[in-house]
């Protein structure tokens, strides 16, 4: 997933951006050329930039050139809802790089709703005229997911991560992991 999204990220202009779901410390910041970067989260502990719920973001119509949106489609109640407002506020010829789970255990942060298929990422993204949408992972990444828990004994797991990741990193579209959208508005 990392490697799909930093080939995005280093195709992006110098933009104004809108990373959701992110703290002040974003994972991306340092990736992304930007004029602006802004996050926003809706918890106000993660101490984001702006501090709204991705269903209503307060920002005007065509405001921002980039939203980056990883892992937080399957956390949102009306999913048509957040992809409306993130095709609201994009401006035109804005891109959205979002990322979303397949296969994966049920998490917090702070609630998990749903996951996706390709086919439902494609109607999501309808308005939206481009977009390619790429599966990544596969069954051992699946299964690696479901049953890895980050305390002892499973820590000790971590450690043939590396050596699996050739193994996990292998695309399977009958049974991928998640996918990345690459949705362009015009």
């Amino acid at each position: 997933m990392d490697r799909m999204l930093n080939h995005y990220f280093k195709a992006l202009p110098r933009a104004r951006v809108l990373e959701i779901g992110a703290n002040k410390y974003s994972l991306y910041s340092k990736k992304i050329r930007a004029a602006s970067y802004r996050t926003m989260d809706i918890q106000r502990e993660n101490e984001p930039t702006i501090c709204a719920d991705i269903h209503e973001i307060p920002m005007r119509d065509q405001s921002v050139d980039v939203v980056i949106a990883t892992e937080v489609l399957e956390h949102c109640r009306i999913p048509q809802n957040a992809i409306d407002e993130i095709y609201r506020v994009l401006s035109k010829e804005g891109v959205c790089i979002l990322s979303t789970r397949f296969i994966y255990k049920i998490h917090g942060s702070p609630n998990d709703y749903y996951r996706f298929t390709d086919q439902a990422l494609v109607y999501l993204f309808r308005d939206f005229k481009i977009k390619e949408i790429r599966a990544h992972g596969n069954k051992l990444g699946a299964i690696w997911d479901l049953f890895y828990q980050n305390d002892w004994p499973w820590r000790i797991l971590f450690l043939i991560n590396f050596p699996l990741g050739f193994l996990l990193s292998r695309r399977s579209k009958s049974c991928p992991c998640g996918y990345v959208v690459y949705a362009k508005k015009q």
